[in-house]
């Protein structure tokens, strides 16, 4: 009773081959050419990203060496005022022997 259930030889069974339809092709493509341009469009979203960023850190030090350059300005416009003042210009000229001793005045032109 056991032996109904196994042939006793071999049966030859055709391949079965399924047609493939051109159409599975066609969205194949159409989702690899669709993926790409996405996957492209964010490296060069990143890359922007990373663009924009690294140029406001370089803004933010420009911007920087701009405050202190005004600084510098301020510092030497001072410093030029405080040379050229007129008690300044007296007591180097007294130093350097300009003004004789018996006129320790500077006349300023057309006074």
């Amino acid at each position: 009773m056991a032996d109904r259930f196994f042939a006793t030889r071999q049966i030859p069974n055709a391949y079965v081959s399924r047609p493939v339809s051109g159409d599975v092709f066609v969205w194949l493509s159409v989702i690899a050419i669709a993926g790409t341009l996405l996957s492209c469009s964010f490296l060069v979203s990143a890359r922007r990203h990373f663009q924009a960023v690294k140029m406001g850190y370089e803004r933010e030090s420009l911007r920087e060496k701009a405050t202190g350059l005004e600084k510098d300005i301020e510092r030497l416009q001072l410093e030029r005022d405080k040379v050229l003042s007129l008690d300044e210009v007296k007591r180097r000229a007294d130093r350097a022997g300009l003004i004789p001793d018996g006129r320790k005045e500077v006349r300023r032109p057309g006074s």
